[in-house]
């Protein structure tokens, strides 16, 4: 099993919506799929059609008496099952603040999953708190998207991740407005080359 994480300091810059779409990606090439909702906002949930609600809360799902797959449900689509977000997530920090050894409460409650799935999704709230350092130390792979803008590329070289994490920074395919080089002119001239002509309503359908 392989745990992927999306997370990141930034709100608002398509965590959840990478999240939600690796999790369909995954699923449709054939792997056993599920995907986490650690956001209290519950958009990830939201998608799916489900309701942000867990039974029992952050407390109970973090305490470790029931397995993860007691709160876990089956969405419309094969192999891609859904672990969703609940209000209470909210006060995950202080949750896992009070632990001995916050860092390995998510890695320890995933475990169990190993022999029900082959790709575990997780979407994080925005931060860099004690649940992204959990977060970090269970993951197999941390994506942290950023908007191609100089205040957003900043962050991930300013503040530095939770301990054990090792970034590597990828460039973006794109720039911000106003600012253009000639690498990524060719990308301009390709997505021109295969833009879809703009056709006019049709006529006769409106006659």
């Amino acid at each position: 099993m392989r745990v992927v994480a999306v997370a990141g300091a930034k709100g608002g810059v398509g965590k959840t919506a990478a999240a939600v779409n690796l999790a369909m990606l995954s699923a449709e090439v054939g792997f056993r799929t599920l995907l986490w909702d650690l956001d209290p906002q519950g958009a990830a949930t939201h998608c799916y059609r489900a309701r942000a609600r867990v039974k029992g809360g952050a407390t109970r799902l973090l305490g470790g008496k029931r397995d993860l797959e007691a709160y876990v449900r089956h969405t419309d689509y094969d192999r891609l099952d859904l672990l969703p977000a609940d209000p209470s997530f909210r006060v995950v920090d202080t949750i896992l603040s009070t632990r001995r050894w916050p860092d390995r409460v998510l890695r320890k409650l995933l475990r169990p999953l190993d022999g029900s799935y082959d790709v575990v999704i997780l979407d994080c709230a925005p931060g860099l708190g004690v649940v992204t350092e959990s977060v970090v130390a269970a993951s197999d792979l941390v994506l942290a998207p950023i908007i191609p803008a100089p205040l957003a590329v900043r962050v991930p070289r300013t503040r530095p991740w939770p301990s054990g994490a090792h970034a590597k920074p990828l460039r973006p395919p794109c720039r911000s407005p106003g600012r253009s080089s000639a690498p990524d002119r060719p990308l301009a001239r390709n997505a021109q080359r295969h833009r879809p002509h703009a056709r006019g309503p049709d006529r006769g359908a409106l006659a």
